[in-house]
């Protein structure tokens, strides 16, 4: 007979069951004090999650980027009163699904705010409404539409102050199939809620179609007995234990992850994006189980371990932060509440001297336990406590992000209707690289979401398959060194192979210059080089790259010579091309334009 203690145990999340450790040892803390109902006239704050998406509110308000939208599909028969009596009995539940958000100096009424910050404003009734759009005439075409409608509910901007902040949309595909769309922006949720809400969704609906009362119990408290007691809690002693720690963490910033991206990152971030699955299997997923037990580490410290280790074979990098959500409801009376509670852990890895792979999951706990253990600081406090510069052009602390959910609830069976989760298309991205995984019996799903601005498909398919290599690597010889653990598919080490047997191939006495004068000869005005607007045909940039390495030459400059930068004045004699200047602005051509000198110094031969 199975033991109930450990059903239990492995049903709880990472941070919860790596807290569990840490007591079981002896290092438990002082109990959290409980959280109280808020009195009927007490202004409600946000709380600090909900303050950084204010701000970000106020520069860019119809950015999409900051909406959840989650599908549903329901086949059978379905009752529509009773999908309509679900939403309004969940709006009525859960105050945040009423809520909007007012100006530091303004309240709903016009009245000044006696606080001085932005407050949330509950409305005793809520204002959504189930839309319906009927897509079954469309045939063959049926699913196209699907993917397009999801794609504009998801994208639809959200007004903080007017509401509604939810809105939901069901497609009807056939007379027994139908998508139930549904976006809340992320002031008023997280991926949690999302569980919440499907599970309290399906037991209404069970209830309300064989006409019965209101299964679920009232709850404790709402999301504004938290934000104001989250206020209250973080300040004097304890807050400051919890800013120590992590002021220690950071105590000196990490650098920007350099990754080999297919393109320049760009100087303010769009956030578009895609997304690739993939799949682990159940041998990899077990031998992954089995080496974090070893270690006395979890699944995820041990996936967050095995991609921090792919990140630094690929930058070269040894100090590497990677972030990672956590849910944040560390007592029982938030865990069924609809609302923003989640936190972003910055979970910071040196990975110098060339340790084995067990070293470095021993390093990443390490890490992990430290963070569970002082996760009530908000990260956007951190961040003001740190007074990190604003960054447009990438996200501060760390630019990859490593998620390991809990399975959803699957194949759920209502009364005459099937109820399942519907992935939907994702065309943004908050972050260079977002890795997801879900433990998805016998093995498990995973998901990357990346920044399109940054990667092609292709360069992201080869980074997946290299962390499948390094996954199955790591589980047989977790005692290798970093430096020793491969990375390249067996087709890549076959390439490669190919590459390097040249026994039977004509080596030419002909040195690079040669072969591109040669070039210039037969198509001296095609197009050699292009660079945001200009462009230089192979004669042009012949001629340019000749002027340079003659004025080279007259600095003194010749094999054995070290280079020292030309003034900035180096242009040619009529004025009308600054030769220095456009290699400023296009790099490849000031290389380029060093075969001119080579063809005058030391030739490129082989």
């Amino acid at each position: 007979m199975a033991d109930p203690i450990s059903n239990r145990k492995s049903q709880l999340s990472a941070a919860k069951r790596a807290l569990l450790a840490q007591r079981l040892k002896g290092k438990a803390k002082t109990a959290t004090p409980a959280i109280p109902r808020r009195p009927a006239d007490a202004v409600v704050p946000l709380s600090f999650s909900q303050q950084r998406l204010w701000f970000l509110y106020q520069f860019a308000p119809d950015n999409p980027f900051y909406n959840v939208p989650f599908g549903l599909r329901l086949r059978g028969k379905l009752d529509l009163n009773a999908l309509n009596q679900v939403l309004q009995t969940l709006i009525q539940r859960h105050e945040i699904l009423r809520t909007t958000f007012v100006d530091a100096d303004q309240t709903n009424e016009g009245e000044t705010s006696s606080s001085g910050q932005p407050q949330q404003i509950v409305h005793p009734k809520g204002l959504t409404t189930l839309q319906q759009i009927d897509l079954s005439g469309l045939g063959a075409q049926v699913w196209p539409e699907v993917e397009r409608q999801a794609h504009i509910e998801s994208h639809k901007p959200f007004n903080l102050y007017e509401g509604p902040l939810l809105r939901v949309t069901l497609l009807t595909v056939a007379a027994d199939d139908f998508v139930l769309l549904m976006t809340l922006h992320h002031i008023i949720s997280d991926v949690w809620s999302t569980g919440v809400l499907v599970k309290e969704m399906a037991m209404l609906y069970h209830a309300f179609t064989q006409v019965l009362p209101n299964p679920l119990p009232p709850l404790p408290i709402q999301y504004g007995d938290f934000t104001l007691w989250q206020r209250q809690r973080l300040r004097g002693d304890y807050l400051q234990k919890q800013i120590n720690y992590w002021k220690q963490q950071f105590a000196t910033l990490p650098p920007v992850l350099q990754l080999p991206t297919d393109r320049p990152r760009p100087a303010v971030q769009s956030f578009r994006g895609d997304s690739q699955n993939f799949t682990l299997s159940a041998e990899l997923t077990t031998g992954l189980k089995q080496l974090g037990q070893a270690t006395d580490a979890t699944l995820f410290m041990t996936v967050l371990a095995a991609f921090k280790v792919l990140l630094y074979r690929y930058t070269g990098q040894t100090d590497i932060t990677v972030g990672s959500p956590i849910a944040n409801r560390n007592q029982a009376a938030i865990e069924g509440l609809v609302g923003l509670f989640m936190n972003t852990l910055a979970l910071r890895t040196q990975l110098d001297g060339n340790p084995s792979f067990r070293d470095v999951l021993l390093r990443v706990r390490e890490t992990a336990l430290g963070a569970y253990s002082h996760q009530d600081l908000p990260f956007e406090k951190l961040i003001d406590t740190l007074s990190l510069p604003r960054e447009l052009s990438h996200t501060p602390l760390f630019q990859v992000m490593v998620v390991l959910q809990n399975a959803p609830n699957s194949g759920l069976q209502l009364p005459n209707l099937t109820l399942d989760p519907l992935e939907l298309p994702r065309t943004t991205a908050k972050l260079d690289l977002t890795i997801t995984l879900m433990e998805v019996a016998p093995g498990m799903h995973g998901s990357i979401e990346y920044n399109t601005d940054l990667f092609d498909g292709t360069t992201i398919e080869r980074l997946l398959g290299h962390f499948q290599v390094l996954l199955t690597e790591i589980v047989t010889t977790p005692d290798t060194c970093l430096g020793e653990l491969p990375l390249l598919s067996p087709n890549e080490v076959k390439q490669l192979e190919q590459w390097r047997q040249t026994d039977n191939l004509e080596v030419s006495p002909t040195c690079l210059h040669q072969h591109f004068e040669a070039q210039v000869e037969k198509h001296p005005d095609a197009i050699s080089l292009t660079f945001e607007q200009d462009h230089l045909t192979y004669g042009e940039l012949n001629q340019q790259a000749n002027q340079i390495a003659h004025y080279l030459r007259e600095l003194g400059v010749g094999p054995d010579k070290l280079f020292k930068s030309p003034p900035l004045s180096l242009c040619s004699a009529s004025g009308q091309t600054c030769l220095w200047g456009f290699a400023l602005r296009a790099p490849l051509t000031w290389w380029w334009a060093f075969w001119g000198f080579l063809k005058r110094g030391e030739p490129m031969c082989r």
